[in-house]
């Protein structure tokens, strides 16, 4: 019986593609896509695609992305791009080699993973082949496809709901600590804890409270920080939170869509200084990256940060 199984099953996958294949060169069952780049390298990209029916494709639109650039170098063109997306219920959307920036698009794709919409960036983007991407072949050109990611919604909830439980945690663990720690900074005659304006979920500022120096006492006598946790200011892992005086400085908001972690990729490696576009890069990195799991590597791999207070805040550089 297993040997008339298996030739059922590879029949039966066999017809499944050649209806398939038919189908599509009837111009039945075609992915809607949108191409976007300069006019020139978009058209030639479109010919391909159309010269090839078994791709089952249909461009509908062409969004040029020379059409200037607004305030701090963002592309002006995404309205545009979102606008389309949804008039014409676009299903997939092909970035052309040089067309926008790599954190344009971290920026579109963070969007695209809520839409439920497929991303093929087209090489040269050698350098984004990451976690949820994966390479592919389109019209005879490499490139690098973001799959749909119908798990993004589940994910985010796990997310939160492990921010939740850790941050009540931490709370509980912290008071006693946090309560020392004030009696001892009263006893020196110090301040136990400062603040500072950060950059947080949409772009909206936040208080976030130190203990102590920059980078002094442990993250447990930090009582308050696990609440802004608890209450959804922060995450436990999440990007950089920027001062609000560099907000000129951050380009796409992409980074906005998550919230800023107690602990990150930052937090990583020994020098408390870094560049100010390194660490944007970084941030792109996670966002293209995020996924729960990826979060939970993160915690588990800073948790000595966490509880010895390393790398906390970091020292910005800017290019001279």
């Amino acid at each position: 019986l297993v040997p008339f199984a298996i030739m059922y099953d590879w029949s039966f996958r066999q017809l499944i593609r050649r209806s398939h294949r038919k189908l599509l060169k009837q111009k039945i069952d075609l992915k809607r896509v949108c191409i976007v780049g300069t006019p020139e390298r978009a058209n030639e990209l479109e010919k391909r695609l159309m010269a090839d029916p078994a791709l089952g494709v249909e461009v509908v639109g062409i969004v040029d992305s020379g059409s200037g650039k607004g305030p701090g170098g963002t592309w002006e063109g995404l309205a545009e791009l979102n606008a389309m997306v949804d008039r014409y219920r676009i299903q997939e959307v092909i970035f052309v080699p040089g067309a926008v920036s790599d954190e344009e698009v971290a920026d579109f794709v963070t969007t695209a993973r809520r839409r439920v919409l497929d991303v093929t960036v087209v090489a040269d983007y050698a350098g984004m082949v990451i976690h949820q991407a994966e390479v592919t072949d389109l019209a005879g050109r490499p490139a690098i496809a973001y799959r749909r990611d119908t798990r993004y919604v589940v994910d985010r909830l796990a997310k939160r709901l492990l921010d939740m439980v850790l941050g009540l945690g931490f709370l509980v663990v912290s008071a006693p600590f946090s309560m020392l720690y004030f009696v001892y900074a009263s006893i020196r005659g110090g301040k136990a804890y400062s603040s500072d304006e950060r950059l947080g979920l949409g772009g909206k500022p936040f208080m976030l409270p130190m203990a102590g120096s920059s980078n002094g006492p442990s993250d447990i006598v930090n009582l308050p920080l696990f609440w802004l946790v608890v209450i959804g200011k922060m995450s436990m892992v999440g990007p950089y939170p920027f001062p609000a005086s560099e907000s000129k400085m951050l380009g796409p908001r992409f980074r906005f869509d998550l919230r800023p972690g107690v602990t990150g990729f930052w937090r990583f490696g020994r020098n408390e200084e870094i560049l100010m576009e390194e660490l944007l890069a970084q941030d792109a990195k996670y966002a293209r990256n995020w996924s729960f799991i990826q979060d939970l590597k993160i915690l588990v791999t800073s948790m000595p940060n966490i509880l010895f207070g390393k790398k906390r805040v970091l020292r910005l550089k800017h290019h001279p």
